[in-house]
């Protein structure tokens, strides 16, 4: 996709500040049009949920136009998704670009320590001269006399436009006045955070499964993926992931790549059944993992914790409230460090970065409309974190390596047949096996279909642990059917060398040395195009400690041809059923107070544990998130919550984001730390920032006890 600008509005602030709105349409390639706006013609609004625990806080973009005789629009709403992508702009000053070269990425990056004594000395925009003095610099040349080309160049205004935020046209979101010129239509532009339960995890692809390639991939390198959703234009600048404080990047690597600080098992992104989870649903789960929030802000994406978003200098001065009061008081601000990823084709490690975000009431957010209010919520007693099992146990059992089709050909060797997801017919997950093929012959046994195993360390002594499970389905007209499909289960096992085969013989409960085809007669016309399933557990014999289990499936004999379609194939398993979970939970308590809160997360951390049992990555990975989330929500509420909510006036030309932490400091109150932005809603024309925010608590931990319950 190319977009190219299609409309573009520019307007003021009532402080004077410069604002541009533009309207992109993917392949325009014509002249700009001119777009008229109301009275309040751009508000931005990012919606946090009441639990600002929520990871995802999304934005939208209404833009409010006047249609005349003149100025005309397109009709949006019959767009395609996506078409139109909506860009906002704000005039950056000249602190702005002192700001990029101190926060910009690097190795190290740097830190403003009094941002607001640069600013009282650099207050004016951009201008002519500055353009001028600029290009003869970058030129190397010498500039003689400013005076001499001031009294030829009036020093007017320019431009320095800098990305604010931007999003898509969505065509469910457009209103228009029934009435004649001039009237008003309203139109709404999403970041997308929002909509990405449309389309499956896109945490897929060619490395999606490290159980068969060694990948390392970590937590960013998943969301990195997932936000490409967004990323739909080959010709814009390119936008980058900010991840704040929590590590992603060692700096070190193996022979499978970058060792990741916080792995992400892929087995995360699919559930119990081997169905795909959607975006949406993998980015809450990675994100209430780490007690994290993502957001949209100045083009890029950034994560931040709920809880201790802190700046590694005041790390001491947190736990020492009148320090740290004194010091955000006395204009020191809040610096906080983010490691910054692309979230392009190449998804690399960028390095450094760092972001000035104090914003203070009342010097930077005056108080309006007399409407702040602190509402103060309940502590708890309690955190309950729940999570289901049954996915680990799927992956500590697994004894063949492919499982379902849910990784494509990964797993399987197919001589016919095919596997896709645009099957008609599938059991679980968006694919299935089809096979076409099919053979008359009683006798003939030909290969379609084969699955692998792989030598897995257990108890096999006896091995009805051991269980095998597929779906199968016959698409076919016929009225009278006489359908056979056969399958072999072959068992390679260990306990001393050598490594001996044998074959299952399901109608005899028992083992064979020799190859054995297990017959499934299929009879019943009526069960046409509905889903069987096969599935037997081995018999009490020793196997010893490693067994491979690998399962083949031949072309069904039918006794006659006609009306036939095809056979379908799904849901493959092995399982080892001594892995077999069902749930845990962890239950964290403080001595004090009565309330409760519990949420559901991934077991993550056991999952990557048991890659780490395959040798799938190389070097030791301990993560406790689960403990470390009830230590940080009963931190925050051991004591009532100050959650502050009101309309301010923006002081300064730089816009006020959910990446901004807002220090109270007035003269009668002074928050004693800096609160998160949870909610926020910018009328762009009157300057208006009505924001809802809570302030954690970061003093010392407080103790906690927690009881792990697995069942």
């Amino acid at each position: 996709m190319a977009y190219g600008v299609k409309y573009r509005l520019i307007f003021s602030d009532l402080l004077g500040h410069a604002k541009k709105v533009e309207i992109l349409q993917n392949g325009y390639t014509g002249e700009v049009l001119p777009m008229i706006g109301t009275g309040d013609p751009v508000e931005i609004e990012w919606e946090g949920d009441d639990d600002f625990y929520n990871p995802i806080i999304g934005s939208s973009c209404t833009l409010n136009l006047i249609v005349t005789d003149d100025v005309t629009y397109d009709d949006f709403f019959k767009g395609d998704e996506e078409e139109y992508r909506v860009q906002i702009y704000y005039d950056r000053y000249l602190i702005d670009s002192f700001q990029d070269r101190v926060e910009e990425t690097a190795t190290d990056a740097g830190r403003i320590e009094v941002f607001e004594c640069i600013e009282n000395e650099l207050t004016q925009g951009n201008t002519l001269i500055n353009d001028f003095r600029n290009r003869v610099r970058n030129d190397g040349g010498i500039n003689e006399s400013l005076e001499c080309i001031a009294n030829e160049l009036t020093d007017s205004k320019t431009y320095d436009w800098g990305i604010f935020w931007e999003g898509f046209l969505y065509l469910d979101t457009y209103t228009e006045a029934i009435s004649t010129t001039p009237y008003e239509i309203s139109i709404t532009a999403l970041d997308g955070l929002g909509l990405l339960d449309v389309n499956d995890s896109r945490a897929l692809g060619a490395y999606v499964n490290p159980y068969e390639t060694g990948t390392n991939r970590g937590e960013w390198y998943w969301v990195s993926e997932m936000l490409q959703e967004f990323n739909k234009d080959a010709t814009a600048v390119e936008r980058y992931l900010y991840w704040g404080i929590i590590e992603q990047y060692t700096g070190t690597s193996d022979a499978f790549g970058d060792i990741p600080a916080r792995p992400w098992s892929v087995y995360s992104n699919i559930d119990k059944k081997f169905n795909f989870l959607d975006n949406k649903e993998v980015l809450e789960n990675i994100l209430r993992k780490s007690n994290s929030r993502i957001f949209h802000a100045f083009g890029d994406w950034y994560v931040v914790p709920n809880s201790i978003c802190l700046d590694k200098v005041f790390s001491s001065q947190y736990q020492d409230r009148t320090v740290f009061k004194n010091a955000l008081s006395n204009g020191q601000n809040e610096v906080i460090e983010f490691q910054v990823f692309g979230i392009g084709d190449a998804r690399d490690f960028e390095g450094n970065a760092t972001r000035n975000v104090t914003k203070r009431i009342a010097d930077d957010l005056q108080p309006i409309n007399n409407d702040l209010v602190v509402e103060y919520l309940s502590p708890l007693q309690k955190v309950l974190i729940e999570a289901n099992l049954k996915q680990e146990g799927n992956i500590y059992g697994q004894m063949s390596s492919g499982q379902g089709f849910t990784f494509g050909t990964q797993g399987y060797s197919l001589t016919y047949g095919a596997i896709a997801d645009s099957h008609e017919y599938v059991a679980s997950n968006n694919q299935s096996y089809k096979l076409t093929n099919f053979t008359t012959s009683a006798a003939s046994r030909i290969t379609a279909l084969n699955q692998f195993g792989f030598l897995k360390y257990g108890n096999y002594n006896p091995a009805d642990n051991i269980e095998y499970s597929f779906e199968y389905l016959f698409d076919s007209s016929a009225t009278s059917v006489n359908y056979k499909l056969y399958y072999s289960v072959k068992i390679q096992h260990i306990n001393t060398v050598p490594l001996l085969t044998k074959y299952y013989d399901k109608a005899n409960n028992s083992m064979s040395s020799t190859i054995v085809y297990n017959e499934i007669t299929f009879d019943d016309f009526g069960e046409l195009k509905r889903w069987q399933k096969e599935s037997s557990s081995f018999p009490r014999i020793g196997l010893g400690i490693r067994a491979s289990v690998s399962i083949t499936f031949y072309q069904p004999v039918l006794g006659s041809g006609t009306g036939y379609s095809a056979l379908y194939l799904d849901s493959i398993k092995v399982q080892d059923t001594d892995s077999e979970r069902d749930d845990q939970v962890l239950t964290s308590t403080i001595a004090d107070n009565r309330g409760v809160y519990d949420f559901e997360v991934v077991p993550n951390e056991e999952i990557v544990n048991a890659f780490l049992s395959k040798g799938v990555f190389s070097s030791p990975i301990a993560v406790d998130d689960d403990r470390n989330n009830a230590q940080q929500i009963l931190n925050d509420y051991r004591t009532y919550v100050p959650r502050y909510e009101g309309t301010g006036y923006g002081n300064k030309n730089k816009p006020i984001t959910p990446l901004n932490k807002i220090f109270i400091d007035f003269d009668t109150l002074k928050e004693d730390q800096s609160a998160m932005i949870d909610t926020l809603k910018y009328n762009l024309r009157q300057n208006e920032f009505k924001l809802v925010s809570h302030v954690p608590n970061n003093d010392p931990d407080v103790n906690v006890t927690h009881q792990l319950r697995q069942n």
